[in-house]
């Protein structure tokens, strides 16, 4: 069997590409990956070698990686809303063999092209909580578009805009809104007894005890918006999906 070196690094790693039913406003993801083409040849050798009774196979090595199908003959398949990797990368394993020994063995490494997307946080995270009778939007200014710079989501909301009509953006690439939680000035979450996110809207605060009284003390609780994606690292997430919340005292 031949590689297509077009396909293949020098390492002998390979990075699958999902792919959408149209650039404008896609539909659908393509998860499914016909590895027999990562070889210039493997159908004409199969037939081949088969004829002369040695047998070829093309197997997936998961190690450890959740929600992979390969129970087709060279087919891959990803289910979006179960994949997880494991400790380490899928390979894909193509060998030849004749009466049990085995004459060909070409191991790879899978990789795939990351869908987690791209975060963008506001310039100013910090919010003063001046005013006891509102409640405070924390989510205005993230933004998590995808791998394409179509945004996904923004200030606490799904945005369909660039997707197909009734897709959800977060959906089509198995991922989920994201979730907040109060956490200490180094993202240790917490509890707080003055502040509780308003019920069906976790993006906003609002005063839960104390909005009776005056402060004499500052209280300074932050903010935490988790995003997670089961592809990958969400490019520019860490360090910013903090906002600094102020109960300022009387002066």
């Amino acid at each position: 069997m031949q590689k297509d070196d077009h396909f293949w690094t020098s390492d002998n790693f390979v990075i699958l590409t999902p792919t959408f039913d149209q650039t404008d406003k896609p539909s659908t993801i393509n998860l499914n990956f016909d590895l027999s083409k990562l070889f210039t040849n493997y159908d004409e050798v199969k037939e081949a070698i088969e004829d002369m009774g040695g047998v070829v196979k093309l197997d997936v090595v998961k190690n450890g990686a959740k929600g992979l199908d390969y129970s087709s003959p060279t087919t891959l398949k990803y289910d979006k809303t179960a994949y997880e990797a494991g400790a380490k990368q899928p390979q894909i394993v193509a060998t030849i063999t004749f009466g049990g020994k085995e004459y060909t063995k070409i191991v790879g490494t899978i990789d795939m092209t990351d869908l987690s997307g791209t975060w963008t946080a506001p310039t100013t995270r910090a919010i003063v909580l001046s005013d006891k009778n509102i409640t405070y939007d924390i989510s205005e200014g993230f933004v998590w578009k995808d791998k394409d710079n179509r945004i996904m989501w923004k200030d606490g909301a799904v945005v369909k805009d660039a997707f197909a009509e009734d897709v959800d953006p977060l959906k089509f690439y198995g991922l989920s809104e994201p979730t907040y939680e109060f956490v200490d000035k180094d993202g240790k979450k917490i509890e707080t007894v003055y502040l509780e996110f308003v019920e069906n809207s976790p993006n906003k605060v609002q005063f839960a005890v104390g909005q009776d009284f005056e402060f004499f003390k500052d209280e300074v609780i932050y903010v935490k918006v988790i995003a997670e994606s089961r592809w990958g690292e969400i490019a520019n997430y860490n360090s910013n999906n903090i906002i600094k919340l102020t109960i300022p005292a009387k002066k």
